[in-house]
Parts: structure tokens; sequence; C-alpha cells
């Protein structure tokens, strides 16, 4: 791009944390966004979570999760993308400690954890919804 003059944009490093991603080089593609010239903007960050759903990175996911909630919080796809890494988490948890149930952990589909979330519903009514 250097050769012919051409200046990276956002989608040009976008595309590059999504093949990064893709690929399961999930740190070189976090030290990527770390050393951009410019701030990241939603296509970066959403690129990196969506790497990270499929590859079960749920650190990771979160921190691009975070970013993402501040640039774009009306975006439902970020929040169903976060909420489909972390219910596998959980429900391993709660099959392998049955008592965490009483904690509050329960696995909830994406639908019902947008709900949740978009319109404060509790959590504790998911089987009346």
């Amino acid at each position: 791009m250097q050769a012919q003059n051409i200046k990276p944009t956002q989608m040009h490093y976008a595309c590059m944390v999504d093949l990064l991603g893709r690929a399961g080089l999930m740190e070189e593609a976090a030290e990527l966004i770390e050393g951009l010239p410019i701030a990241p903007d939603a296509n970066v960050w959403g690129a990196l979570l969506g790497a990270c759903r499929i590859h079960g990175n749920v650190e990771l996911g979160s921190w691009a999760a975070e970013h993402l909630f501040k640039l774009k919080p009306e975006h439902c796809g970020y929040y169903i993308l976060l909420s489909n890494m972390w219910c596998p988490v959980l429900c391993l948890a709660s099959m392998i400690y049955p008592s965490t149930s009483d904690y509050g952990i329960l696995c909830l589909d994406s639908c019902q954890l947008v709900a949740a979330i978009a319109f404060g519903k509790e959590l504790v009514d998911h089987e009346k919804w």
C-alpha cells in the first residue's frame, strides 16, 4: 500500500483484524489494534469480537465488547455475540458446579439476554418470557 501511496483506512485495519482472527491469531490481532496509528472504530472491534466468538476467547472478546458498547451501545448484534460467547462457559460452570445456579448463573439464549439488558427484565423470570 505504501508503494502506491494508499493510506490505510479503518476498513483496511478491520479486514486485517478479521483475517488474523479467523486464522486463530488472536494475540496478533490484539497487538495490531493496540499499535494502530488511529483510534479503532466499531468495525475493527467488531471483527475482533467475531473472531473471539469463533475461537472462544472470552477474555479478549470481553475487551472488544467494552469498546463496542462505548462506540455503539444501541447495536444489539454485539450483545448477542458476547452472550453467545459467554453462555457455553456459564453452562459448563453450572454443570461442573451445580450450586452455581444458587448464585444466579443461568443459561439464556441470546434473545432473552438482549431483552434483559435492553428492557431491564429480571433474569429470574426467564421461564415466563
